[in-house]
């Protein structure tokens, strides 16, 4: 071996080295806590109500009926995992895997009423739970109301939300507005803005 083959290996090995520390789960969650918390957020500031308020959406085939405010909140932090504890209750699990959909144009609103936190916060949130092995599947963000209703036709598993006038044209193509504690738009106390 020449002393140049060796030099060559030996920066390699040290280029591998590097590559790994760099890309490791502490070094990723570190890094990409940085850059997110860069941009000031605050979940705090209130979300005014709005004439054309958010609905959650499902398949027409979903099991899922109606929900609590407070269960969709624990879905969309990871807490409920499965369809069988979001139709029946936590810790009965043993169902199905949620698939979560979030709907980038109302993201900010849906997620600083539901999980408290602003997108950014809510993604870094998700990045640490991810890397952390506490949950493998993050929620899915979707770009275009077709793409939304694509994913909850296809997926009885899925939940979205969408904009309640978004959402009346979706009925008519297979899906459904979800009561939530109880309530539908246009009631006093409905919970979404």
């Amino acid at each position: 071996m020449s002393r140049v083959d060796g030099i060559g290996r030996a920066a390699l090995s040290w280029a591998a080295l590097v590559t790994v520390l760099a890309l490791s789960p502490a070094a990723i969650s570190i890094s990409t806590a940085h850059a997110l918390e860069e941009a000031p957020a605050d979940s705090s500031a209130p979300v005014e109500p709005t004439d054309d308020p958010l609905v959650v959406v499902v398949g027409e085939d979903s099991p899922i009926r109606g929900l609590e405010l407070a269960t969709l909140r624990l879905a969309y932090l990871g807490e409920l995992s499965d369809l069988h504890e979001l139709v029946m209750g936590a810790g009965s699990g043993g169902g199905a895997p949620i698939t979560l959909l979030l709907y980038a144009p109302e993201e900010d609103r849906f997620l600083r009423v539901v999980a408290h936190r602003t997108y950014l916060q809510y993604r870094r949130y998700w990045t640490r739970r991810v890397l952390a092995g506490d949950s493998m599947l993050a929620p899915l963000r979707v770009h275009y109301l077709h793409e939304l209703r694509l994913r909850l036709q296809r997926d009885r598993q899925a939940l979205g939300f969408a904009r309640y006038s978004d959402a009346q044209r979706l009925v008519a193509q297979g899906l459904r507005i979800l009561p939530l504690d109880g309530l539908v738009p246009g009631d006093v106390e409905y919970p979404l803005p």
